[in-house]
């Protein structure tokens, strides 16, 4: 028997707009590009409505029709059930030891006011993970000309004038200040919903593959403004805009360059191919010159190039041989600062010099900070010693 005890935790994403906005036409196609399953709060309420037998039948009519909002327990429950009744599927066709998967979930149309997001904290928000909240915007001219336009097939009772009128007021009274809410938390995901359907799903795509929730590590930190070339398998016809700059469109099969750190995350989510920096090749060349100039640092290829190689062979599967070259640049950096340190000790002074490191990159700089401050503090420790002595000689 399963229940939320023994079930991991989907992924939920909330789908928000005005009527008329698009949202399950965009949560259609989400769930055929990336297996979520959808769940409308609306059709789970109606679906309820017309249930024979059901306590809340004539309730939820009764507020269907005025353009008001369901009870929120009664919501909540409906959505919980449909998500259990999901997870509980996802379990049963588990074979053997395979672990339980964690669903993915659209839920349409909620929450819409702060009684609702209230509810689903007292009664679901700990038994899911809330990545983001996608929310469709769209002018009110646009999704009453939808609705209306709807309303002529669809059978639906809240697709007419009257009902329209009720669900904008609704909407931007009640909802509105939840998706503000989310907005502080850097949850909200905007879309301009009155374009065409195809330059809303490529946004939505967007939104999907740069999931903030997924992305941010350290390979955002690394080698912001080094680029590689990649090879999409997905297409987004505008320009990311980042605060290193513009890049794109993207469109598969065509290389384009971007920050490392993105390259990484799209190749996580198999979006596209990643080929080697330019400044690889020359590894070798470097590797060769070290051997033959052991006495100092060389310039190295790339300011991040030990980072960046070792994100690769870890996060893209490429095998780069360059541990001797990196442990030859460890003992050349680690000799010349003892060998300054032990000429300062053998003169009993405090200053060593000028030393200069412009060829060390910042994790070299880190990896001998310690030697450097144990250097300077046997330094003092000398220094001490020394005036110790040269107090006593006056008396």
């Amino acid at each position: 028997m399963y229940s939320w005890d023994n079930l991991p935790k989907p992924n939920v994403i909330f789908v928000l707009g005005p009527p008329g906005a698009g949202k399950g036409t965009q949560c259609s196609l989400i769930c055929k590009e990336y297996g979520y399953v959808h769940l409308s709060a609306g059709d789970l309420l109606r679906k309820e409505q017309t249930t024979p037998g059901s306590e809340y039948g004539s309730l939820i009519d009764e507020h269907i029709r005025n353009g008001t909002i369901v009870p929120v327990e009664i919501t909540c429950s409906l959505l919980e059930k449909a998500m259990l009744e999901h997870m509980t599927s996802l379990a049963e066709s588990c074979a053997g030891d395979e672990s339980i998967p964690a669903g993915n979930i659209l839920i349409d149309g909620f929450p819409r006011n702060q009684n609702n997001l209230d509810g689903w904290k007292r009664q679901v928000a700990d038994k899911v993970n809330v990545q983001f909240i996608l929310f469709f915007e769209c002018p009110k001219d646009v999704a009453i000309n939808r609705c209306l336009k709807r309303g002529q097939h669809s059978g639906r009772a809240d697709d007419n004038p009257e009902s329209m009128a009720k669900r904008l007021d609704t909407y931007l009274n009640q909802t509105m200040p939840i998706v503000e809410h989310y907005e502080k938390m850097g949850l909200v995901r905007r879309i301009d919903s009155s374009r065409p359907i195809k330059l809303c799903i490529d946004q939505v795509s967007f939104c999907f593959l740069l999931n903030i929730n997924i992305i941010m590590d350290v390979c955002e930190f690394v080698a912001e403004e080094d680029l590689v070339e990649i090879i999409p398998n997905f297409r987004y016809d505008q320009q990311l805009n980042l605060i290193t700059g513009d890049f794109g469109p993207f469109r598969p099969s065509v290389p384009v360059k971007v920050p490392f750190w993105l390259a990484v995350n799209l190749y996580r989510k198999n979006k596209c191919t990643v080929l080697s920096p330019n400044w690889v090749s020359t590894l070798a060349r470097l590797q060769e010159q070290q051997e033959l100039e052991t006495s100092r640092l060389l310039p190295p290829p790339n300011e991040h190039w030990r980072e960046i190689l070792k994100m690769m062979e870890r996060e893209l599967g490429r095998s780069v041989q360059c541990y001797d070259l990196y442990e030859r640049r460890e003992a050349i950096l680690k000799r010349s600062v003892f060998d300054l340190f032990n000429e300062a000790c053998s003169k009993q002074s405090m200053f060593i010099g000028d030393i200069t490191l412009d060829n060390a990159t910042p994790a070299e700089l880190v990896m001998i900070k310690n030697l450097i401050l144990n250097g300077f503090k046997h330094l003092q420790e000398l220094r001490k010693s020394a005036l110790v002595a040269a107090s006593r000689k006056h008396y």
